[in-house]
């Protein structure tokens, strides 16, 4: 992706060096180094910044260890210096193919400038102490250009401004940076190299990246636009009007962004408090209008909206096509062009990317806007829209002015970049007719039953207060309280620290996990595999906190006996969709009592139905597709089910034996695994977990039958399954070469693709870049679907109000419940194949509907 973030499109206003210290400052009330202390138990203390600089490039690290600290006059320096130890010395053989020596071509500078004990890992604290330093080495040294090396060098840069400063978010960005008229680039410590020796896949990461990081030596300084002149706040009706007409007259295109009283514009009292458009931002809900006024600009702005000839550009762009519908009054927005929020996801698809400030940061370098309407954006609590009507209105306007001119700015420099990548473009041009699909169904909302939910809530309550009792009154607790001579905390949890103690050390159980700092875990898995009453009700009251944490997300998000829930597809990386505010995407389905306690409660609109329509075996029919292996193919278009056969051999079972729950397991505990990269003894061990206490039809426990077949001990079921593996991977051997030549292709490229287009890139595990094309192409097969219905709808009283990964969901009229089912196979099985060759196999959905009234969980399967 150098093109999009190597060009010089940040450009305009120069400007000198400026260092802002307000955030390394900030919370430090006297000496910097007193209030850390690191200096006072350290070799070699606050270490100045060293080498010669002669490429004018500042390498910022993260701290010392003892070759830094202790050892460098041993090895041959004449003052402390930074990277000269094994992580030091590697990165110095990486920098030889280009010629660069670390001490003549560049400036070096840690993070935190005092060794810490035991090298541990330098804390925020330490960090934001240090950073005087950083900034007095820039102010001296005047770098061209800033290597961030690693996360903790990132949040030195960037503390106080991000909130999510990973550096897997970083790497690989070229960032103009207008406090030190420098570009930025994070790269990966060399140290994450050694801790993952042999990771062929990180090391040919790393390789590219600072490739690509050499590349931009010498670059020319950036230049920055000052988004802030181009805004032209408006405060009277004829400014307004005349601003408006315009651009009605002229039919260019329109990037536009609201400012509004919360995320969702359901139910009473919410307002779009101020409108941006086109460099214009004037209020519109805001208090400042009479209300003839308002009437006026209201008609005006609805005819732009219903304008098809007017391109529309939004970021997020579902944002402002549903306060536009929900405020205005109009079944669509005409003419939506281009969302950027996707845009940026297509082009990247790494975490934490997509945001406004994050974007408009490593593109343009502006630096966070928000200080005057940040606290008032949030509703407070028990509120359900927020106070930015409180903001002074010259500055709300220019905050809301500021976000348009920068999604402007987006929008010209993403589409010139996608024009270049065809492919790319497809992705994008394709996720965006999804975008209005999903915005279709979000509009429409689903019904839920608000009062089954709240004597749910009630049950559920009565429930967990009953378990809290016996635990914090049982022997155990009695037990607990005689030994450390306190009680057992209990709020949202049992303390891990209290579990620890009670299970280890009252009652001397038997350690059987470790936590990543080496401590016995008390997580699920472990409480799952004691034979204990006390275990079993903390598991218990886990499960129904759990429960009723979704009833009261959708208690929390009804309107009108309606949930919004968001389907977006900007966030997950594999390019499937993600749901939140409610996460319709997760709701339980193997547990019987969370599945009923949460299905029941949502319902079809009055005298309708719920009807649903799931791809089968999707992601096996897109292993097949990608992979063109023979022996999948057959068994896919004979109809066999791989993961019903695949759990009898496991479990050594006949027909009338295994159960749909084994299947299941063997689906998701060996198949996917496998098909993605893992291996035997990892699929062993999480099918013991999950299945050996599950029953066969006949009633015996998988642990006994698998005992009554010669499988008496774990390691008997590793060889078992270490079997069954080898004969997998015989069969289905093309897949595996597949699997094989995907894995070198990725350490060659740095992505991965998908037949819709999509490239995902980045350092990535062999899970992920093999789950990736197939994932996310089973999601493209029901997104596909989704659009092509969602159009047919419109001329429907039935509609589409929902998708979960491979399946979509209608509210279902039952007078045209037969035409929609018969258009819904045709478009789901038949036309999707003759417009994508590449489908090799044949593709099956499975129906469930609802009785007429009946709520999602009584849902049944249906033949058509």
């Amino acid at each position: 992706m150098k093109g999009f973030f190597h060009d010089h499109s940040v450009k305009k206003k120069r400007t000198r060096t400026v260092i802002n210290k307000s955030e390394s400052d900030k919370n430090i009330s006297g000496d910097p180094c007193e209030e850390c202390g690191l200096y006072k138990q350290c070799k070699s203390p606050k270490m100045n910044y060293t080498g010669q600089g002669k490429q004018k490039v500042l390498i910022v690290a993260e701290g010392s260890g003892k070759s830094e600290d202790e050892d460098w006059k041993k090895l041959g320096y004449d003052k402390p210096t930074q990277l000269i130890g094994q992580a030091g010395r590697l990165f110095r053989n990486y920098l030889k193919p280009y010629d660069l020596d670390l001490d003549v071509d560049f400036w070096k500078i840690n993070s935190v400038n005092c060794r810490t004990p035991d090298n541990r890992k330098p804390s925020k604290k330490e960090i934001k102490c240090c950073r005087f330093m950083v900034d007095k080495a820039i102010e001296e040294l005047k770098p061209e250009m800033i290597w961030l090396l690693g996360g903790a060098a990132v949040e030195s840069f960037y503390q106080g401004m991000y909130s999510h400063l990973e550096i897997n978010t970083w790497r690989k960005l070229c960032i103009p940076d207008i406090r030190s008229d420098a570009w930025i680039i994070p790269l990966f410590h060399p140290s994450y190299l050694l801790r993952n020796e042999g990771n062929r896949n990180l090391e040919s990461t790393f390789e590219r990246d600072l490739k690509w990081a050499v590349s931009c030596i010498g670059k020319e300084k950036p230049e920055f636009i000052d988004f802030k002149k181009q805004v032209t706040c408006l405060y009277t009706l004829s400014e307004v009007l005349y601003a408006l007409e315009v651009i009605e007259r002229k039919e260019d295109p329109i990037t536009f962004d609201y400012e509004t009283t919360a995320l969702k514009p359901y139910g009473e009292g919410h307002k779009i408090w101020s409108i941006a458009v086109n460099g214009y931002s004037f209020p519109y809900d805001y208090p400042h209008w009479k209300w003839k006024e308002r009437l006026r600009i209201r008609h005006t702005w609805i005819r732009l909206l219903k304008d098809e000839k007017i391109l529309k550009i939004a970021h997020n762009l579902k944002f402002e096509d549903q306060w536009s519908r929900a405020i205005f009054d109009i079944p669509e927005v005409k003419g939506w062009h281009w969302c950027t929020m996707n845009a940026a996801h297509i082009i990247d698809a790494r975490k934490y990317y997509t945001k406004l400030d994050f974007q408009v940061l490593i593109n343009f370098g502006v630096l966070p806007y928000d200080q005057d309407v940040k606290k008032y954006i949030k509703p407070k609590i028990g509120s359900k829209v927020n106070t930015l009507d409180q903001v002074p209105l010259e500055k709300l306007l220019l905050y809301g002015g500021i976000d348009e001119r920068i999604t402007s700015a987006l929008w010209v420099k993403q589409e010139k970049f996608l024009s270049r990548k065809k492919e790319l473009k497809g992705a994008y041009q394709f996720f965006h007719k999804g975008l209005l699909a999903l915005s279709d169904a979000q509009g429409v909302g689903i019904c839920i039953n608000k009062e089954y939910y709240l004597e749910e809530e009630k049950e559920l309550t009565k429930k967990i207060k009953s378990l809290e009792y016996k635990i914090l009154n049982g022997k155990e607790a009695r037990l607990f309280e005689r030994k450390f001579k306190r009680k057992l905390k209990l709020k949202k949890e049992v303390s891990t620290k209290d579990l620890r103690d009670l299970f280890f050390g009252v009652m001397e159980m038997r350690s059987v996990k470790k936590t990543a700092t080496g401590l016995e875990s008390v997580d699920e898995e472990v409480l799952n595999q004691m034979d204990n009453v006390f275990a079993r009700r903390i598991i218990q009251r886990r499960k129904l906190f759990k429960i009723l944490s979704y009833i009261n997300q959708y208690k929390k998000e009804e309107v009108d006996g309606k949930i919004h829930p968001f389907m977006d597809l900007h966030i997950a990386r594999s390019f499937r969709s993600a749901g939140s505010l409610p996460n319709f995407h997760n709701i339980p389905v193997r547990d019987e009592q969370a599945k009923k306690a949460i299905r029941s409660g949502i319902v079809p609109s009055k005298g309708r139905k719920i009807g649903s329509a799931d791809f089968v075996g999707a992601e096996i029919c897109g292993a097949a597709c990608y992979s063109k292996d023979p022996v999948l193919v057959k068994e896919i278009k004979a109809g066999v089910d791989m993961h019903y056969n695949l759990s009898k051999k496991i479990f050594l079972l006949n027909d009338k034996q295994t159960t749909k729950d084994l299947r299941f397991y063997t689906k998701n505990q060996f198949v996917f695994p496998e098909f993605y990269g893992s291996y035997y003894k990892n699929c062993a061990y999480n099918l013991q977990e999950n299945c050996y206490e599950l029953e066969t039809k006949e009633g015996v426990k998988v642990r006994d039958h698998l005992k009554d077949k010669g499988i008496k001990t774990f390691d008997d079921f590793i060889d078992h399954v270490q079997k069954i593996e080898k004969d997998f991977w015989e069969k289905y051997h093309v897949y595996d070469e597949w699997k094989e030549k995907r894995i070198l292709e990725y350490q060659k490229k740095g992505y991965v693709d998908t037949f819709f287009g999509h490239r995902r890139g980045g350092f990535l595990t062999n899970n992920q870049l093999l789950n990736t094309p197939i994932q996310g192409t089973s999601f493209h097969w029901l997104l596909w679907s989704f659009i092509e219905l969602n159009e047919m709808s419109k001329g429907w009283n039935s509609n589409l109000i929902a998708q979960i990964h491979d399946e979509l969901i209608y509210d279902l009229d039952p007078d045209e419940e037969e035409s929609v089912w018969k258009e819904t196979k045709y478009i789901m099985t038949e036309k999707i194949r003759e417009e994508n060759d590449w489908i090799i196999v044949p593709l099956k959905i499975d129906i469930e509907v609802t009785p007429i009234d009946g709520s999602w969980y009584e849902k049944e399967k249906i033949n058509k």
